[in-house]
């Protein structure tokens, strides 16, 4: 007597990444956080001394060039650099998740 317990697929293998990829990874995501800190960092900062009205006008740049640098999401795709729970999202989710965020009007 079969059950569904039985039937089921094995796992997929995990695919192991290389050091120079894991140690890439690493500095995208850390280069990412210290941008998207130093947004929030100085949208308080100029919040708390100046208020809103100047809050969009000294910040637009570093949203925009840390928005550009999350480009970087579709490329790490499509080169099947991710290793989250063995999953590597197609590029085409990526683009539509990151693309939106990126078209900040210059």
């Amino acid at each position: 007597m079969s059950t569904a317990a039985n039937t089921q697929a094995p796992p997929p293998e995990k695919k192991e990444q290389s050091a120079i990829q894991r140690g890439y990874l690493l500095l995208y995501n850390g280069i990412s956080a210290t941008l998207w800190f130093s947004v929030l960092g100085r949208l308080l900062l100029l919040m708390l001394l100046t208020g809103w009205k100047l809050v969009f006008p000294q910040t637009i740049g570093l949203v925009k060039v840390t928005q550009t640098f999350a480009l970087l999401e579709v490329v790490h795709s499509a080169l099947g650099m991710f290793s989250i729970h063995s999953l590597n999202p197609p590029p085409i989710l990526i683009a539509t998740t990151t693309a939106p965020n990126s078209t900040l009007r210059y």
